[in-house]
């Protein structure tokens, strides 16, 4: 007996083209059912919650800090509810680097501030993996990014609590 015979079974009984065609059909299948069952598995509960999270910046320009307003907010998901301002330095530029900026006399001296600690209220996802602000994830020690409109600050998340008002 023949492992494909003349007109194109194999062992006389079934066509290898049909054959191929329904092992492919399986395969396709079940790559499909595993890879939906994969999803469902990995997908989180998650429960939205407001938080106040308190935020340091430090070593903020003057017009950067002058321009945040209480009641800023970002994408709808947070906003500042309470600002404090620490002490402002005015650093000069030294006077041999002060010849070649002759022409720009702002560029002489420059305010900051040396730190800012702002309270947020945003609302976040409670998932098993952490609290997170979109896709954002917010730790005490991590760092965290505020970007409205009008300017962009980085800093360090410094305290988490639930919000109960409201």
């Amino acid at each position: 007996m023949k492992f494909i015979d003349e007109r194109g079974k194999l062992f006389g009984l079934v066509n290898i083209i049909d054959l191929s065609v329904i092992l492919i059909v399986i395969a396709v299948c079940s790559t499909a059912y595993v890879g939906y069952k994969d999803i469902q598995a990995r997908r989180e509960d998650y429960r939205k919650k407001i938080y106040k999270i308190k935020v340091i910046f430090k070593e903020i320009p003057i017009d950067v800090a002058n321009a945040v307003k209480v009641g800023d907010k970002e994408h709808g998901l947070v906003e500042i509810t309470d600002i404090k301002r620490a002490d402002v330095r005015q650093f000069v530029i030294p006077r041999e680097i002060q010849k070649s900026y002759e022409k720009y006399e702002d560029l002489l001296e420059y305010k900051i501030v040396t730190k800012m600690i702002i309270t947020f209220r945003a609302l976040c996802f409670e998932k098993l993996s952490g609290i997170f602000i979109s896709n954002q994830i917010v730790k005490i020690g991590k760092g965290f990014r505020f970007t409205p409109d009008l300017y962009d600050l980085e800093g360090v998340v410094i305290g988490i609590e639930e919000d109960t008002g409201r």
